[in-house]
């Protein structure tokens, strides 16, 4: 009986670990544009769909609470002018540097 005791604990003190463990923030990592479209990434809004579909090495972190996404990615510069055409340039007022959030990526 106590052995069953530290085994009921044990278990259930290694499950809250757990979900302690799991926050609210995703990290994957895409080989290419297809992985992540296999993934369903693009259509559920974590990878842009103005990303060059040449991208590779794509590293895509989320956070669940927020909707804040950071991404980075590798891609063919003949692809460069279609993503300058599709994005909006900032003031420096404008521009927030979560560094936190970004480490590691």
């Amino acid at each position: 009986m106590l052995i069953e005791k530290g085994l009921r604990f044990s278990i259930l003190f290694s499950l809250f670990m757990f979900i302690l463990g799991c926050g609210e923030t995703q990290e994957v990592f895409y080989k290419d544009m297809d992985a992540a479209r296999k993934d369903n990434a693009v259509e559920r809004g974590w990878i842009p769909n103005i990303i060059p579909e040449s991208s590779t090495e794509i590293h895509e972190r989320h956070d669940l609470d927020t909707n804040r996404v950071w991404i980075s990615f590798k891609f063919d510069r003949k692809g460069i002018q279609g993503l300058i055409d599709q994005v909006e340039e900032l003031t420096p007022a404008e521009v927030k540097y979560p560094a936190a959030e970004l480490r590691g990526i």
